[in-house]
């Protein structure tokens, strides 16, 4: 069967998301791509099978370039096709296309990454392929976006991101994937929603001057952001600026979570050990880990979501095989921990301990464990923390964890 390009170049015919007739997926195809999606940093979650599925690029469906838009204003089926090719946007668009490629080939498997090669990291050529094969093209004006904020990020972000790569270690992340809200100015501001129910990630470097702030404050104002139920994950110079702020306009913002970064460049052993050992999680225990997932959710009042969300994250962090139990002598499981590698990176988290078994050192055994586990495949273990919580911080630091950046969630 013939390929089918899209206006961006993706080659929909071997996308893994692709079911338009003849390219149905089955339920366990769309599972698996679900669940590839979270594991190469696409989704924050692994998303419902409406979610993962697609039939074919609408202009009214989500896209950060907006290229099929673009396409029908101009009418033409692809950017091949327009006389602006290649144009800024697209040339944004295979450059933060290419970023994600050294990830695929690290976390993904041979015939996975093959199949993402195929579908997104080609689209460069298969547009040129289709340009050079076209005549008479009459010029038309290059395409062009915000000349204040841009909506996509580039290398210029992620360069920017190295001087807070631990405090921004998520938003390094999640800007990477599908966004609700995605601008950046390359310089001085990077704003990231990715959906609801999770905070908005709001970038400014440590010297950003009040008028820099006010620029963040207007903007994430502008587009909806600073009415209704949002929180923010910032810095506090930041933070302290939009509270005032907020407070002249009637809106009242108030200081959620302090939170901690930290590294381990040397895990120590506990002085306390626990009885017990560490257990990977398998499926046999997926009941048990949604309980805890959601357990710790309802306990920390964030990022609520239903039992069949937490019961699916379960069963990919299951998949990963980086998902930990803590056993103790009895073969209850007590606590858990997972780490998940990006980049030269591993964050170790979903670090919960069941109320009945806590202040028996569990935690920090299990946490100290798969910090080794993850230092020895080569990675630099970090987490964040609740820079409220002196006794967890304690004891983090004592398994040798050193505090490295300081940011808040206000709302």
């Amino acid at each position: 069967m013939d390929r089918i390009i899209a206006a961006c170049g993706n080659d929909c015919t071997a996308c893994p998301r692709y079911t338009a007739h003849p390219y149905e997926k089955t339920e366990a195809e769309l599972r698996h791509t679900a669940e590839l999606w979270m594991k190469i940093g696409y989704r924050d979650h692994i998303v419902t099978r409406n979610e993962i599925a697609c039939s074919g690029c609408k202009a009214e469906n989500w896209c950060r370039y907006h290229v099929v838009a673009c396409c029908e204003e101009r009418g033409t089926k692809t950017c091949a096709e327009c006389q602006a090719y290649p144009c800024e946007n697209m040339r944004e668009c295979f450059a933060v296309t290419r970023s994600f490629e050294p990830m695929c080939r690290q976390v993904c498997t041979e015939e996975e990454y093959e199949q993402l090669r195929k579908a997104f990291f080609e689209k460069e050529k298969n547009l040129s392929e289709l340009a050079s094969g076209l005549k008479n093209h009459v010029k038309e004006p290059e395409c062009s976006g915000d000349s204040v904020m841009d909506h996509f990020i580039d290398e210029r972000d992620t360069k920017l991101l190295e001087q807070d790569k631990y405090t921004f270690f998520v938003l390094n992340r999640v800007m990477r994937g599908q966004c609700d809200l995605l601008l950046s100015d390359h310089e001085k501001l990077i704003i990231c929603f990715t959906c609801a129910p999770f905070p908005v990630w709001i970038w400014t470097p440590d010297d950003a001057t009040p008028e820099a702030m006010e620029r963040a404050y207007q903007t994430a104002k502008e587009h909806g952001l600073m009415y209704g139920n949002h929180h923010f994950n910032m810095k506090y110079a930041l933070a302290d600026y939009f509270i005032q702020r907020a407070a002249k306009e009637d809106v009242t913002l108030t200081i959620f979570e302090n939170m901690f970064a930290y590294t381990c460049p040397e895990p120590a052993a506990p002085s306390k050990p626990a009885d017990g050992g560490i257990h990977l999680c398998q499926e046999a225990d997926l009941d048990e880990l949604t309980d805890m997932i959601e357990m710790f959710h309802e306990e920390i009042n964030l990022d609520i979501q239903d039992r069949e969300r937490y019961r699916r994250d379960a069963e990919y962090f299951i998949s990963t095989g980086k998902m930990y139990f803590w056993k103790n002598a009895e073969g209850r499981h007590v606590a858990s921990c997972k780490y998940a590698p990006n980049g030269e990176l591993a964050s170790i988290n979903a670090v919960f301990t069941r109320p009945e078994f806590r202040r028996r050192h569990y935690a920090e055994n299990l946490v100290y464990q798969v910090t080794k586990i993850a230092k020895d495949e080569g990675y630099m273990p970090m987490l964040y923390t609740d820079a409220d919580y002196a006794a967890s911080n304690a004891c983090y630091e004592k398994i040798g964890y050193v505090l490295r950046g300081k940011l808040c969630t206000i709302g």
